[in-house]
């Protein structure tokens, strides 16, 4: 897997900035994919240029920052070792960035390998994934945190060394997942076999400090969608690295340089297989369990 040290350019912590957020254009930029395929789900597609945030620039719209580097019209193809698709692109507000590229035609499937291409002037990507078979949650289960705030956690059972896991979340009504804060997880934490998993909010708007703002907020009606996805080696180590850098890069509106991992080659990002579990969850008292499926 390349290592490549760049800019902070992953769509997904853009989201975190204001309106007024200054950037500056990287010359000869590179080309930034985000791309998985769940087992049973469909191929998505995110393709855009990298950039630099900056404190120096003039201000600009957000807006005016995701038009520049938005590539709307990309070849990208999946290869399933039998037949291969072109993606249609097109736009999607339920994605950032807003264009997404996918295809009905491919359904994901456990243990099967998918290799992606995607080509745009210059740019000629390409990476390849296995989707890890599934693993259900043993349990999950929502606990008192403090006088106002709920905690998660679930259980894995029969982790092996050589698993990996990222633990993501959405509100039931968005499309897009994101990764929740520390949440990454490799069969190396597990205590004979079994694997806990702490699932962080993205950020409520609790007043109880910093820290207790990866908690979920009690009595709210809001259902959330808790996908846990076993991931091969390569994805992992792009997560790991991903969600180092969103954990401590500390001020989100200062430029950020730090090596983050790649299993694209000939660009940057990640193509990712997932065997996924989802449990939609309503966070609103404690002591609900939810048990293996």
């Amino acid at each position: 897997m390349a290592n490549s040290k760049h800019t902070l350019w992953i769509f997904v912590i853009l989201l975190t900035l204001n309106a007024c957020s200054q950037y500056e254009p990287v010359s000869n930029p590179d080309i930034v994919v985000e791309g998985w395929i769940d087992a049973g789900g469909h191929p998505i597609v995110l393709i855009h240029k990298a950039y630099a945030l900056a404190n120096s620039n003039p201000k600009v719209e957000l807006r005016d920052i995701i038009q520049e580097q938005l590539i709307p019209f990309g070849r990208v193809t999946v290869i399933d070792g039998e037949d291969s698709v072109v993606l249609t692109g097109r736009v999607d507000t339920n994605y950032m960035p807003p264009y997404r590229y996918s295809t009905t035609e491919v359904i994901g499937q456990e243990g099967k390998t998918y290799r992606l291409r995607v080509q745009f002037n210059q740019w000629d990507a390409t990476a390849t994934t296995t989707i890890p078979p599934i693993v259900h949650w043993d349990s999950l289960v929502v606990y008192q945190a403090s006088n106002h705030l709920l905690g998660m956690y679930g259980y894995l059972s029969d982790v092996q060394q050589e698993d990996y896991f990222i633990v993501m979340v959405k509100k039931l009504h968005k499309k897009q997942f994101e990764i929740c804060p520390m949440g990454v997880f490799s069969g190396k934490q597990a205590e004979n076999g079994r694997l806990r998993i702490d699932i962080h909010n993205q950020g409520s708007d609790s007043d109880q400090g910093i820290l207790n703002k990866f908690f979920f907020p009690q009595n709210d009606s809001t259902i959330y969608s808790i996908k846990m996805a076993r991931i091969d080696a390569e994805a992992y180590a792009f997560w790991d690295s991903y969600a180092a850098l969103r954990l401590s890069q500390g001020n989100l509106f200062m430029a950020v340089f730090k090596n983050v991992e790649t299993n694209i080659n000939g660009g940057l990002g990640y193509w990712s297989g997932m065997g996924t579990d989802i449990i939609n969850v309503s966070v609103d008292k404690p002591n609900v369990y939810y048990p293996k499926q």
